[in-house]
């Protein structure tokens, strides 16, 4: 779900001092950054590039965010909350973060893009692996609605059934290898909104799940975008 951004607890967040302690500076290699977050106390993450969209699956009632630019505040409400996100450049470019309650909490992290000519990847035995079209590419494609190298994509029209009060059909599909991405239409029926709590979509073998708006207004629609592994018992 994308979230939309209080200006009131914007300028909480903004009166917290930009660093308390030592910034951890983490480059960007495409595998998710680690931060590390203390109950009731908000971190901050800088990007390289100002922030355009936040789409995340975490529950705004566990985790609070607000944006301003390139800086993101993260603060916990809950101490068990953890979580995936994606942090949509203003150049397209995504940046995923994986957030958790833990120690040493980070107090500033700030996201510095690879020196040019950099090899990234994941590394296997001190080499570098050639980068493949992971479930992490393949959403973030998704979501930029982007072409990707080495995946296909085809209109779909596939009735899903309803979950959790929405009706849902896929209307595009993105094939790689064994992964699967399906964007699909997710209608309400009732005439009063409905909150999209991706925690209730489950599907074998699924990898990621994220929706457009974290509301789907009375008779009207929102788009889920969902990655599977084919062939998941």
């Amino acid at each position: 779900m994308c979230y939309r951004f209080s200006p009131l607890l914007l300028g909480l967040l903004l009166a917290f001092p930009a660093v308390v302690g030592a910034a951890r500076t983490v480059v960007l290699t495409g595998d998710p950054i680690l931060v590390r977050l203390a109950p009731r106390q908000p971190t901050a993450v800088t990007f390289p590039e100002p922030i355009a969209a936040v789409p995340t699956g975490a529950d705004p009632q566990q985790l609070s965010l607000e944006l301003d630019g390139a800086r993101l505040f993260l603060q916990p409400l809950e101490p068990t909350v953890t979580g995936l996100l994606f942090a949509i450049g203003v150049s397209g470019r995504s940046y995923v973060l994986r957030f958790a309650v833990g120690t040493p909490t980070d107090t500033e992290v700030v996201v510095t893009l690879p020196a040019p000519g950099a090899r990234q990847g994941v590394t296997m035995g001190g080499a570098a692996a050639p980068a493949g079209v992971t479930w992490r590419r393949l959403l973030r494609a998704m979501l930029q609605g982007a072409a990707l190298p080495g995946v296909t994509e085809a209109p779909l029209t596939k009735d899903l059934g309803e979950v959790d009060g929405l009706r849902l059909t896929a209307v595009r599909m993105y094939t790689s290898g064994a992964l699967r991405g399906y964007v699909a239409e997710a209608v309400n029926p009732a005439d009063t909104p409905r909150p999209v709590r991706v925690q209730a979509f489950t599907a074998p073998g699924l990898q990621a799940i994220t929706a457009a708006t974290d509301t789907v207004p009375a008779r009207g629609t929102t788009r889920l975008y969902l990655v599977v592994q084919a062939g998941t018992p």
